[in-house]
């Protein structure tokens, strides 16, 4: 194998053990001024001081092409370092920082041609990070360690390739997400800045936080998903880009949130029992039970043991129960009453929650709908199973889920084409023509942007 090329494997395979590490800014300590040293002397010297973000990155890139300068030549600096420059400078328009991408030190080096050497650097560490934050975004909770260090690898090789086919800032765009809300809130943000070049008002705030929020989601996302936007207490059906159900829905009171899932559906039950949770049981219902134990018979609750077996309530005395010792289950009886309504979806999450219909119908009516203990209330439930279950020629047909309805039997149907399903936090959505803001119910985004 030719020697540089070996050198480059090595490199990459060195990434995966570097992506890891903590990435905050390095900084260098060298003995003579930057403008009279090479690119490979302001790396490798031990001993002014400049910071990079990227430091493993930087250092294997330039190692793999000998330390050779990568944004200029013969002391001029190349067309692909202005389009490097103009993207920082506009990076506004793509809810990001131009300081985070060295636009003051940029600035000052290129009024000279005799500190080519650091800017170089400068412009790669730019690169690096502009395409980790396009790509995934500056703080990504679902991104793992190991993702990372793919990423890093891939970096590297994208830069190699940006550089050879003189394409920086169309790859840098390519790395957008392709869903249309995405570039909806871009062109929205774009209007604003392009009407007030103030960068840190209120709505420009709140749409760079959530066009990061979109930078989180996988690349494509299904041709076919449901999504839950808490804020806006909506739920909507995607088929190809185009809304084909939409419903409200009543989502988590902010003392119990609904959580962000990925997940599936691929079943739901007509008719459910309501299996209470143990904090709901002990903290709502315990007190009401023991204030009054008609409460049960009123609320169609039946009390089981921790083996399932059906309890005669009347034989258990309430008033030695507590939060610490209550040894019975709850289970309210299937029915219009049922506070899971008379369907309920499943899918496969690690906090219990699911959609489900509800027996408090006028709810839907108030504006502030946070109400539940974490699950989502669909108001168009029966809507919404009807439309799971409208090519399904095997388990159950649209007739058929009209029949089982009419039976008011509990019964649990599996689809044969089960359904993606997202549960997220956009406080700004934007369309074509619109641009909207929802109230931020768990007060996410504050924190949120003094990260970003």
């Amino acid at each position: 194998m030719h020697y540089n090329k070996l050198r480059f494997v090595l490199a990459i395979v060195t990434i995966a053990h570097l992506g890891c590490q903590n990435t905050k800014e390095k900084t260098f300590i060298v003995a003579a001024p930057p403008s009279v040293l090479s690119i490979e002397a302001l790396l490798t010297s031990n001993s002014p001081m400049f910071s990079i973000k990227n430091e493993s990155l930087v250092r294997v890139f330039y190692s793999t092409n000998q330390f050779l300068p990568a944004w200029s030549d013969k002391d001029r600096i190349l067309p692909l370092a202005d389009s490097l420059i103009q993207f920082i400078n506009h990076a506004h328009y793509y809810a990001l920082e131009p300081e985070d991408y060295h636009q003051k030190e940029i600035h000052k080096l290129i009024l000279g041609t005799d500190s080519l050497a650091l800017l170089d650097i400068f412009l790669t560490d730019s690169f690096f990070s502009l395409w980790h934050h396009l790509q995934h975004g500056k703080s990504n909770p679902f991104q793992s360690d190991a993702d990372s260090a793919r990423d890093n690898a891939s970096t590297i090789i994208a830069l190699k390739r940006a550089l050879i086919h003189s394409s920086v800032t169309r790859d840098l765009k390519l790395l957008e997400p392709s869903q249309e809300e995405y570039h909806f809130l871009k062109q929205a943000l774009a209007r604003l800045l392009n009407q007030n070049k103030v960068t840190n008002t209120d709505s420009m705030l709140t749409i760079c936080a959530n066009m990061e929020r979109w930078r989180w989601e996988q690349k494509h996302l299904p041709d076919r998903y449901l999504l839950v936007n808490i804020p806006a207490f909506k739920l909507k059906v995607v088929e190809n880009e185009e809304t084909v159900l939409e419903s409200k829905v009543i989502v988590g009171k902010p003392e119990t949130p609904t959580p962000f899932i990925s997940s599936e559906i691929d079943c739901f039950t007509i008719y459910p029992y309501w299996h209470i949770p143990r904090k709901i049981a002990v903290n709502e219902i315990l007190p009401a039970i023991q204030k009054d134990t008609s409460y049960i018979n009123r609320n169609n609750l039946d009390v089981l043991d921790r083996k399932g077996n059906l309890l005669n309530p009347k034989t258990i005395t309430w008033k030695k129960f507590t939060t610490d010792n209550f040894p019975v289950i709850l289970r309210q009886r299937e029915g219009p009453d049922n506070s899971l309504g008379i369907i309920k979806f499943q899918f496969d999450n690690p906090y219990a929650v699911y959609l489900h219909d509800t027996n408090a119908k006028r709810l839907f009516n108030q504006n502030n709908r946070a109400l539940s203990h974490g699950c989502v209330r669909v108001e168009k439930a029966f809507n919404l199973a009807l439309y799971l279950v409208q090519e399904d020629s095997i388990y159950c047909t649209p007739d058929d889920l009209r029949q089982y309805m009419e039976i008011k039997r509990r019964m649990e149907i599996d689809l044969t084409n089960p359904i993606p399903v997202f549960i997220r936090y956009f406080t700004a959505e934007a369309n074509a023509d619109s641009l909207f803001f929802y109230e931020d119910i768990y007060k996410m985004d504050e924190q949120f942007i003094e990260g970003l």
